[in-house]
Order: C-alpha cells, then structure tokens, then sequence
C-alpha cells in the first residue's frame, strides 16, 4: 500500500493497515558515529586498522585476530551501550533521515515507526514517489507550519464547553485548561489528556492519535513534549507549595516546643529554689537534676553490645559496587520515567532494539539494564552470529557494568566452551542420564523381564526379585543350562557385545566422573573465594579510610579479585571442554596450558587467604604480579582450546 494512503487508515501501534514485504537482512541500519560509520563496512569486515579502537568505542570477543598457531579467531566487533545511548543514537537517526527527506524531525520519526524502522524501504518509497503527493506526509506537513501559531494549552472560561472524556464544564471562577493538537480542533483538559497518554505509555503504543474517535490525527513527539513540560512544571510547582507548607509547620512547632521547654524550665528552677540544697548530697543532686543520664549510657552500652555479639554484624557482606549499579540504576529508571515524553521515549528506543534483537541483546544479570551492540566481524569469511557459532566460537561479550555474558545464548560467559557443547554438559550434570550411565555400567537387564539387576555378591548365580528367572551373570544365559559355577559351557555372541557395552559404559561413566568432580570443585573454590574476597573487601574499605589510601590506590585488590574471578570461571568450564575433546588427538598441550594456568590461579588465590588485611597495601607489587601472571596464562590457554577447537576436535559423547 503507497505512504500516501496513510491518512485513511487506523493509526496505532498495533495497526496492521500498512504493511511491506520485510527484507530478511543480516545487515543493521544503525551507524556509530557519523563520522565512524564509514570504517566498517556492510558485511562486518573490519576497517579499523588504522584507528584507535577506543575512540569508536568498540569492542572485541577475543583479545587477537589469530592465535600463535596462526588460527583465525574471527573475533566479533560489538559495542556496550545503554539505553540513554540508543536514544542519542535514534536522535542521530532522525536528524540525518530529515536531511534527506526534508519533511521535519516529527514527520521523519512517524515514518520511521510506520515503517518499523526499516529506513532502506522508507527511502524506496521516497525515491519511487509514493510518498510526496499526499496523505500522511501532507497531513503531518501541515502540522509542522501550523504549530508555531496555535497555542495548544490554554485555559477557558465558556460554561458552555465540555470535555468529552470527563464531560467537566468551566464555571465562573474556575477556568478549564485544555490541550489541543496543532493539526485539530478537538480539545480536552489537560489532565484527561495526561491520563490518555500515560495509558498509551503503559501499552508501549507509539502512534498515538488524537483522543477524537471521528479523528485519525497523530500526535506529533513536539505536542507530547508540550503537555509532558506543561505536567512536569505543574508537578514541581505543587511540591513546592508542599514544601513551603512543611517548612511553615516546623518553624511552628519548633516555636511551640521552646515555649514549652522554657516554661518547663522555670517551673523545675522554682521548685528547686523552694528545697533546702545544704542537705542534698552530691549524688543525691545529680539524680535529681540529670535522672536520666545513668540510664542514657546503660542504655548505649547495651546497644554497642548487641551490634558487637550480633553475628550478621560480623559476617555481614558489603559489596560496595553492587551497591552503587543498583543505585544508578535506580536513579536511570526514575529519569527514564519521569516525564510522559522521556517514557514515550524510552518505549520507541525499546522499540527499536526489539525490532532488531540480532543486534541488541540485553544483559542477563538481574538488575543491569545494559545493552550489547553487534556491530560486526573481524573476518572475511564469517558475517552473521550463526556462522560465527557455527565454528564453535564463543561471543563472549562485557557489558557496561563490567558483566560477562554469552551474546548467543545469553547465558554466563561459558568460554572456551562451545555454546552447544555447554547445553549438553549442563543437561548432562542436572537430568539423569549419568544415573542411566551408572545404571549400565554396574547393573545388568534380567534376560526375562529386563529388570535392572546389580550383583552384590561373589555368585554368578542370580535370580530375579520381579519374575524368579534364574541365570548366570556372566552369559545371562539360563542357569539350568550350567553345569559348573566357575564356566559358562554355553557361549553367546550377545552376551560378550552386551559386556562389550558395559566396559564401555564405565570408561564413559569414569571419564565423565573425573571432569565433574574438576568442574565442580573449581565452582565450589569460585563461590568460596567470592564468600571470603567480598567479606574482605568490606574491611578493606574500613582500613582504607582510616589509613587515607585512595580510591584509585587501593583499586589494585579489586582488580586481582575480578582477575581470580574469571579465571577460576573459565577454568572451570575448560574441565567441561576436556570431556568433549576426542580422546584420540593429542591433548598434551590443552593439558598442559591448563594445569599452567591451574597453579597460577592457586598461587594468587593463596596470596589472597595468606596476606592479613593490615597487610594488603603493602603487598601491592605482589598482587600485580600475581594476577598479571594469571592473566597471561588465561590468554594462552584461550589461545590453546580455540586452536583444538577450530580443528574441529570436539564431539559429543
């Protein structure tokens, strides 16, 4: 259906007049900065030899584009972004489509949701003529000339207008203010307005029509920002009024209390003045005038004690950064929410990152609100996310809080594991397919009745508790047809295929046993160290100000903890990658990368439990050390299992 025609159709978010053929395209539309977008091109091939990566701002999943071993890592080029970001980015967005287009910012930003977001087909449709006669684009045209005449919110003062949502009429005295859009005439107060709109924010709605249901009118993002401004400046007038009325009560009740402390007080001084104080003793004197104070300190005393015997006092854990996301966090959604325009706004950037999630991913750690931009890939050969993985790479990616996430899967950073090798250790350790392998491996099916059967005895004579079927453990032959105990006189090709199974069950069974035992001991020493480093790091900060060490010096011990952290993390799933790993290839230098790496982490890990906190400062050049030290064996045992990996020495088992 041509643009032209838009006028005439139901214009909602959730409208389905106007529909176009979509493209299934792996190239995104949205750009860096104006003067950056030039240096990658469409298919993600990297142009960025020559630039410093961090004036762009991006970012790589793997620290190399080729290993050693000259294995391509075909790393993917992806950018942390927040939400304040992308509605910088959608600002961009519109102001370069308004170049083109020359039709205005709010007709360009209507256009570009009608079209959800597929500017390639907007601009189709522009350059073909479909959308410059009449219609919608007419329609908003004129509103743009039109706004700067009408004043949209006014008051009055004509008994005879209603409301047609709330049916209010002004009387004498009490004018109605109302709001207007710039392209009708169809007006309605002001706070059913507000109500209207904060009901379309709440339903995500971002073609919004006049209230009028004869009328199909847009509501332009310049009439929202007026009654947003018109309702926010109404809010922080009504507050202050709060204020000065919570000021002037005080100041009340404070006069109030002196006047009642003063009489209090000289009615204490003329009853003092009354006894005879010679024969008063001192003590006597003090309980007398300060009865109070002996009870103050008991009472201070007993509370140091409780705050001192409380075990949560001691144990307590404060994790300061923890702390500070989740207040900036809170602060960011108050902001994104303040205003009916910045909710509008933060519903059309939603919006836009839904409508292209191969793109945007948000983190997966509860309580952060950041976004990961794919942006493309350092390789001529791997454009799109599915190819990527395809070669049993993993996109790991860091958020703007510093989170570590698989950009596939979206689960926790699971390098150098692959991500469906990673899938099916986890199904393996949480269902019960190993009890299926112990259940083969140490049990044998009753020839009967195929009940699973385990022989804990020294006899080969077994009878079975469901059906009484007697047969020998060795054949699994009837037990009828044995003349001695120790040999089967009767020999079956089954039986030695069926025991051929079982040795192999217990070597899959051993092998499995040995990486998870690994696994989940190195898990378990994680959450250990977590547990001790946090509780650590909370008295740290105590000696620290008391000591006046800076933030910036002691930052040292939190960069050696977020080191032994990933570490520790990804050598645990290097554990999970070994089983996978064919037995007939070499893994001499997998293994010997990995336990490299294992006595590295121990040693770090070590200096952290032997050092007294008293003691961190003057560590320093030791916990660099260390911790440089793990982080360069990380890099070669990464560098180790891409090199397997890309060789395609995996399997599933």
């Amino acid at each position: 259906m041509p643009l032209s025609k838009l006028g005439d159709n139901e214009l909602s978010s959730d409208s389905t007049d106007f529909e176009y053929e979509e493209e299934d395209s792996d190239n995104c539309d949205f750009e860096l900065e104006d003067e950056d977008s030039e240096d990658i091109t469409s298919n993600g091939e990297e142009q960025l030899s020559n630039r410093n990566d961090e004036t762009l701002g991006v970012s790589y999943t793997f620290p190399v584009s080729h290993t050693k071993m000259n294995t391509k890592t075909h790393r993917m080029i992806y950018k942390s972004v927040s939400l304040e970001d992308m509605e910088i980015l959608l600002d961009k967005k519109v102001t370069a489509l308004n170049s083109v287009l020359q039709l205005g910012n709010n007709t360009c930003l209507i256009l570009l949701v009608k079209y959800k977001w597929n500017q390639d087909k907007l601009l189709e449709d522009y350059t073909n003529g479909n959308i410059t006669n009449y219609g919608l684009v007419m329609e908003l045209q004129k509103q743009e000339q039109r706004r700067s005449n009408i004043p949209l919110i006014k008051e009055v003062r004509d008994p005879k207008f209603t409301c047609h949502i709330c049916f209010n009429n002004p009387s004498e005295g009490h004018p109605l203010t109302v709001f207007t859009l710039s392209s009708c005439d169809h007006p309605f107060c002001v706070d059913c307005y507000i109500n209207y709109l904060k009901e379309a924010n709440k339903d995500k709605k971002l073609l919004l029509r006049c209230p009028e249901p004869t009328c199909k009118q847009l509501i332009t993002m310049s009439d929202l920002q007026k009654i947003s401004n018109f309702e926010w400046d109404r809010k922080n007038q009504e507050k202050l009024r709060e204020e000065q009325k919570c000021i002037s009560a005080e100041q009340q009740s404070i006069t109030e209390e002196e006047i009642k402390t003063r009489y209090q007080g000289d009615k204490l001084s003329s009853k003092l003045h009354d006894l005879n104080l010679d024969d008063i003793s001192d003590s006597e004197d003090e309980d007398l005038i300060y009865p109070s104070h002996s009870e103050e300190k008991t009472d201070k005393a007993k509370c140091d004690t409780d705050n001192h015997s409380d075990p949560d006092f001691d144990t307590a854990i404060t994790n300061f950064q923890q702390q500070i996301m989740e207040k900036e966090r809170t602060e960011r959604e108050h902001e994104r929410n303040k205003t009916i325009a910045s909710k509008y706004k933060l519903n059309l950037t939603e919006n836009y990152c839904s409508a292209h999630y191969k793109y945007f991913k948000n983190c997966p750690i509860p309580n952060c609100d950041s976004m990961v931009m794919q942006v493309g890939f350092d390789s001529d050969k791997v454009g799109t996310l599915s190819e990527f993985v395809e070669r049993k790479l993993v996109p790991t990616v860091v958020c703007t809080h510093k989170h570590r996430f698989c950009f596939n899967c979206l689960q926790e950073d699971h390098s150098p594991c692959p991500c469906s090798l990673a899938k099916e250790w986890e199904k393996k350790c949480k269902d019960d397919t190993e009890t299926c392998h112990w259940l083969a491996a140490n049990t044998k099916d009753c020839p009967h009745c195929s009940t699973p059967i385990e022989k804990n005895g020294g006899c080969n004579h077994m009878i079975c508790f469901k059906c009484g079927f007697a047969f020998c453990w060795n054949c699994l032959q009837k037990w009828s047809l044995h003349y001695n105990d120790f040999n089967c006189t009767v020999y079956v090709g089954d039986a030695d295929d069926a025991k051929k199974d079982q040795d192999k069950n217990k070597k899959l069974l051993r092998r499995y046993m040995f990486y998870f035992e690994l696994f989940d001991n190195q898990k378990r020493s994680l959450d250990a160290d977590k547990k001790l480093l946090r509780k650590f790091e909370n008295n740290l900060r105590n000696i620290q100000e008391r000591c006046g060490v800076s933030w910036i010096e002691a930052l040292f011990y939190r960069e050696s903890m977020d080191i032994l952290f990933r570490a520790r993390h990804e050598l645990m799933w290097t554990y999970a990658t070994m089983y996978y790993i064919g037995t007939k290839n070499s893994c001499e230098l997998a293994n010997a990368a990995q336990q490299l790496f294992s006595r590295n982490i121990e040693k770090l890990s070590r200096l952290f439990l032997d050092t007294k906190i008293e003691m961190i400062f003057k560590q320093r050049n030791k916990f660099l050390n260390y911790a440089n030290l793990v982080e360069e064996t990380r890099e070669l045992l990464e560098e180790t299992f891409l090199d397997y990996i890309s060789k395609d020495q995996t399997k599933l088992i």
